[in-house]
């Protein structure tokens, strides 16, 4: 289902880690069709409409878990007991449940999720009526990818969008000004094999995640939290970025079982702190060869190195000497 609970997979993923910590513990260019523009490499590559010819790939095998998780009002345990949360309603499409669903802007390779009940966003039925009106087009810069049992899909609004389907697509994306990254909701988390990291939470290249729980949690974390802000535009380049390695940088390396890898690279937000100007983030894609550069929404860099911190059990930077909360990743 939709409804998925982020929280409850970072606890599952601590409590089974095996990993060290920095101290005080531990897409295949396959199956592909033209991409736009400014597309950038996918897991498994992914399927685009429309110009720049990027290759890119369909849907293969089942979906492990969804990503997102729908977002719940704080209450208090009484108000829980006494108010029960609406059941959310299915969404369906080809006769299977969606259990991810995604509005992409294909132009800024960035998404936004579904999410059931947020304001704003179409009711169940009213998406699942928007998606019976898809037809096979693949042209234009507005879709949807889709997660359902049998696999990813992406479904394309056409050169001239118009209708439910339209209205759906415009609901959901304008919902929320932060977007998320196209080529990491693309990913299939059951097919990510091991996490390299430098920098966050001690993380060596040297000593990869490869725990099965732990990796589906950590694509889960980055599908939901890694937001950007497109409304300046992206940078899209060839080849891969090549950093300067300061000791600032965050580097991680997304590698798949089908050879594809995807690297992360920021070097903002080192003290935690929020920037209001937000940094920028680079995500390659190994299987096209190519770089996109995002200004990220203020705060999310130190999102990931203090998450990074949690699922590594580093409590104190030994650089620095600063002592991290275990539970948050933020320094105390």
């Amino acid at each position: 289902m939709l409804h998925t609970r982020f929280t409850a997979l970072l606890l599952a993923v601590v409590l089974a880690l095996g990993l060290t910590g920095c101290t005080g513990g531990d897409s295949p260019a396959q199956e592909q069709g033209p991409v736009s523009q400014s597309s950038s490499g996918v897991e498994e590559s992914v399927p685009k409409p429309e110009s720049s010819s990027e290759p890119v790939s369909q849907p293969e095998e089942p979906v492990s878990e969804p990503a997102l998780a729908p977002a719940e009002p704080a209450s208090t345990p009484e108000e829980a007991a006494s108010e029960p949360a609406e059941p959310v309603e299915p969404v369906h499409y080809g006769g299977e449940e969606v259990l991810e669903l995604w509005a992409l802007d294909v132009a800024t390779h960035s998404t936004v999720p579904y999410t059931p009940g947020e304001p704003g966003q179409p009711t169940a039925a009213e998406l699942e009526a928007a998606l019976a009106t898809a037809t096979d087009t693949t042209a234009g810069d507005l879709g949807f990818i889709l997660f359902t049992e049998s696999g990813r899909q992406y479904i394309y609004l056409g050169e001239e969008p118009e209708g439910p389907l339209r209205d759906a697509w415009i609901d959901i994306y304008n919902s929320r000004s932060a977007k998320n990254i196209h080529w990491v909701t693309h990913m299939t988390p059951s097919k990510l094999t091991s996490v390299e990291g430098e920098g966050p939470g001690g993380l060596h290249r040297d000593e990869p995640i490869t725990d099965r729980a732990t990796l589906d949690a950590i694509a889960a974390w980055l599908k939901q939290n890694l937001t950007v802000d497109v409304s300046d535009g992206i940078t899209v380049y060839d080849g891969p970025n090549n950093p300067d390695m300061p000791s600032s940088l965050v580097f991680l390396q997304l590698h798949f079982d089908t050879g594809v890898h995807y690297t992360f690279i920021t070097y903002d937000e080192y003290d935690y702190r929020p920037d209001p100007e937000g940094g920028w983030m680079s995500v390659y894609t190994s299987d096209l060869d190519q770089t996109i550069s995002y200004k990220l929404t203020p705060g999310t860099a130190a999102a990931l190195r203090a998450y990074f911190n949690v699922i590594s059990g580093c409590t104190v930077d030994p650089l620095s000497g600063i002592h991290f909360d275990p539970a948050t990743g933020y320094p105390v």
